[in-house]
């Protein structure tokens, strides 16, 4: 990913962005279409209805022998009638066949439902879309908005943060699944995790989960504690980590540039980076995921946004027994609350490779 100058009001932006954030200048057609191809893998043949389809034809090929036998035996029975003095008995011959055909052609329509319902069952059960051109990072990029109905990012132009310099321009369609995590009410089964990207420096980027994945504390036993020791960074990177990626995944995923300030696999923002990435409050609203609902993430239904939920910040509040957050309408609380506090969602971060 590289920046470029809008050439309608120079502001650096994403080479990637569909028009510029501040002026709305064009720099690209709209996206392709994703196309789709039906695939089906089934065996449109029965046993069933071959076996019955088989004894049609015997029941076809007896009845015309049996029909024949008939007709001689006609000819054949009587005490007045010699074998020159009576002909063929065509009528019985005739009767006799057509009832075997009848019986024969019901047997055969019996088999064709069989094949029916074998085909119907099959197909419903085995019918996939399959996505064309599938790039390689993770199989699958997002072109919808988010919850929240923000469809534009861009850097803060008084960003302190030490990453602020490689923030672009973002547009909402950034959007990639990575990794999986439950996401449900029931939480037993494991959802494709969606992720938005904050900042590009060359084939790397930054990653937010676009929901709220989770409600936990800052730190379980509350107290004092700062980022460095709090129970939250030891689950986003080791029981997080190693359930929502697999090996394959975490290939992927890389230390930040400055390791010596954010060593983690995975981590939260900071209050300047949550600044910096994010153009005002608007664009921090989160939503949680049901299943995050489910763990007792906290909804204010009184307030102007009462679907979305709080979301933790790595940095200290007003001290060490309090940790900044995200509110549920988008701004900051640099006073923060108290680490030990509930109902507060989780938004995990990661740094990956793009190829």
């Amino acid at each position: 990913m590289a920046l470029i100058k809008c050439p309608e009001c120079g502001l650096s932006i994403s080479d990637k962005a569909a028009a510029c954030p501040n002026c709305g200048y064009p720099l690209r057609p709209a996206p392709e279409p994703v196309e789709y191809e039906l695939q089906k893998t089934y065996n449109s043949d029965s046993s069933a209805a071959g076996f019955l389809r088989f004894l049609a034809v015997l029941v076809w090929i007896g009845g015309l022998v049996l029909a024949i036998i008939a007709g001689y035996s006609e000819k054949m029975v009587g005490t007045y009638y010699t074998y020159s003095e009576k002909a063929f008995g065509w009528g019985i011959f005739f009767t006799a066949l057509c009832t075997y055909a009848l019986y024969g052609g019901l047997i055969w329509s019996v088999a064709s439902l069989f094949d029916d319902v074998h085909n119907i069952r099959t197909l419903l059960s085995s019918l996939q879309l399959s996505k064309k051109n599938v790039s390689r990072f993770t199989g699958k990029k997002q072109q919808s908005h988010n919850k929240s109905g923000h469809t534009k990012l861009q850097s803060s132009d008084n960003a302190d943060d030490e990453m602020a310099d490689s923030v672009p321009s973002v547009s909402a369609e950034d959007l990639f699944t990575f990794g999986s995590y439950p996401q449900t009410d029931d939480g037993d089964v494991d959802s494709p995790i969606v992720w938005q990207i904050l900042a590009k420096k060359g084939d790397k980027a930054l990653l937010i989960s676009q929901y709220a994945l989770e409600s936990l504390p800052y730190n379980a036993d509350g107290g004092n504690v700062a980022w460095e020791n709090c129970s939250l960074r030891s689950w986003l990177n080791d029981e997080f980590f190693n359930r929502a990626f697999s090996s394959d995944e975490k290939a992927y995923i890389i230390k930040p540039d400055d390791a010596s300030k954010n060593p983690d696999n995975v981590f939260l923002l900071s209050s300047s980076d949550a600044k910096a990435y994010f153009h005002g409050d608007s664009s921090r609203v989160c939503l949680p995921t049901d299943y995050a609902n489910s763990q007792g993430i906290h909804l204010d239904e009184q307030s102007s946004a009462p679907s979305s939920c709080y979301w933790w910040l790595r940095s200290s509040g007003a001290d060490d027994g309090f940790a900044e957050c995200v509110c549920n309408d988008g701004s900051i609380s640099s006073r923060g609350y108290e680490v030990g506090s509930t109902g507060i969602g989780v938004r995990p971060c990661i740094w990956v490779l793009l190829s």
